[in-house]
């Protein structure tokens, strides 16, 4: 499980300021759920963060992450939206999709 997290999340630069550090974390949780864990999932426009099946439903997360608390709100939207423009979730179309997103960081 531990050599499971993809590659990009461990591509170099400090981890304390990328959601690669989160997104490993939520990737092993995930897997000792023993739900299907699809960790940079490819798409015709780009990758999905991390995807996951539960039940014949998916997943889409999308991570992102913030230095100021204030940032949270626009970065969520910005998650969002993100999943939509790139179509993270088309590859599923016709099956049970949720999109979520997620922010780290912040300071009050």
């Amino acid at each position: 499980m531990l050599t499971s997290p993809a590659h990009p999340w461990h591509d170099g630069g400090n981890p304390d300021h990328y959601e690669s550090r989160y997104a490993s974390l939520l990737y092993m949780c995930f897997r000792t759920t023993q739900v299907e864990v699809l960790a940079e999932q490819a798409t015709s426009h780009e990758r999905a963060n991390m995807v996951f099946r539960h039940e014949g439903q998916f997943f889409v997360l999308e991570f992102k992450m913030v230095k100021d608390i204030t940032q949270v709100e626009e970065s969520l939207d910005g998650a969002i939206r993100q999943i939509r423009q790139k179509r993270h979730a088309e590859k599923y179309h016709g099956k049970p999709v949720h999109l979520i997103d997620m922010v780290f960081g912040g300071q009050g």
